[in-house]
């Protein structure tokens, strides 16, 4: 079997030598670099693939991190971007941060170590990355749904803000004025765009907002929502007959709130939700939402990204944002008097 020992004495370099130009973990002359890839090649030592993406600087390999990989948001919108990647004859490695900012710097390093061509990513709220480190090794990064103010990059997101507004502004339309918000309190710029959304309509049609309902549930899963809306209606006396909640999946946590106090939706509450998962036309009742145009995301972030590999305009700075889409189902009705 070849080893690296023998790519080095064959080359005529180090065995570190030639462990950066495989793991892109220093730099390397051109001279150097071919020499290696050539004894490389020779040998049969390292997959063609690589091998060809060593000598073009190409791997046609992109990653992607993820703050939630089991969130079916953006489980589907990983598998539209692969598709896509695929159909242009890219692989794409996918990497969980969980929302730590240290997990995120790893995915990274680890990336940057398989010679990725460029990253997609739903940011951290205190994201570290150093884009212009990355800018100088030619790879692009793109920002998806989310965006860090102090970070110049491409950004591909929804416009949170009048997505939530126009939910919010629709149970107004159907007569309610206590209206709870259920947020998940993470501090990234898609949590806080979407409360605005809320709290803008709210202020724009004159009503007052108790700051009991404006509840922060403290995390992302169906319990965090559903334990948070069940405090309130257990301990305050005003009930609300709305809630608009940051996305799908504080809304179906909320819906279990609901049942749980025998309460009817939309009888007694109503509840709109925001993403449009695949699953809110299964629920009893099928959940009303903000619909966020996945495909036309994933085309967008998919479109700039290889513009921006093949032609290498990475100074070119691009942020589009996605109209909302307001969907009505059976968890929404006039308010019941």
């Amino acid at each position: 079997m070849v080893t690296i020992k023998d790519i080095a004495r064959k080359a005529k370099v180090s065995t570190s030598t030639v462990s950066h130009v495989i793991n892109g973990t220093h730099y390397v002359s051109e001279g150097l670099m071919n020499r290696i890839i050539e004894a490389m090649e020779e040998e049969n030592y390292h997959p063609n693939l690589i091998v060809r993406g060593l000598r073009s600087k190409r791997t046609n390999t992109v990653g992607l991190i993820l703050p939630e990989i089991s969130d079916l948001f953006l489980s589907e919108l990983a598998r539209l971007i692969e598709t896509l990647l695929a159909n242009e004859g890219y692989q794409m490695i996918i990497s969980n941060s969980e929302d730590d900012i240290n997990k995120e710097l790893e995915s990274v390093r680890t990336l940057y170590k398989k010679m990725i061509d460029g990253i997609l990513i739903l940011p951290t709220t205190c994201c570290k990355i150093n884009i212009e480190e990355l800018k100088e090794q030619n790879i692009p990064v793109i920002f998806i749904d989310r965006e860090i103010s102090y970070i110049n990059t491409d950004v591909v997101k929804i416009d949170n803000v009048k997505g939530c507004y126009k939910a919010t502004e629709y149970l107004i339309g159907l007569g309610h004025h206590d209206i709870c918000y259920i947020g998940k309190n993470l501090g990234t710029s898609t949590s806080i765009e979407r409360e605005n959304g809320f709290k803008k309509a709210i202020n724009d049609y004159g009503l007052s907002m108790r700051k009991e309902f404006l509840i922060k549930a403290g995390g992302t899963t169906y319990e965090n929502s559903r334990k948070a809306l069940a405090d309130l209606l257990n301990n305050y006396k005003y009930l609300p007959t709305a809630v608009v909640t940051e996305d799908d999946k504080m809304a179906i946590g909320a819906i279990r709130a609901i049942n749980d106090f025998k309460l009817k939706i939309p009888d007694d509450i109503s509840i709109i939700g925001f993403d449009d998962n695949m699953i809110d036309e299964f629920l009893v009742p099928r959940l009303s939402t903000v619909k966020c145009p996945m495909a036309g995301m994933a085309e967008t972030v998919v479109k700039i990204l290889i513009d921006k590999i093949k032609n290498n305009n990475l100074d070119n700075i691009k942020k589009v944002i996605l109209e909302p889409v307001l969907v009505i189902r059976e968890s929404t009705g006039k308010l019941v008097k």
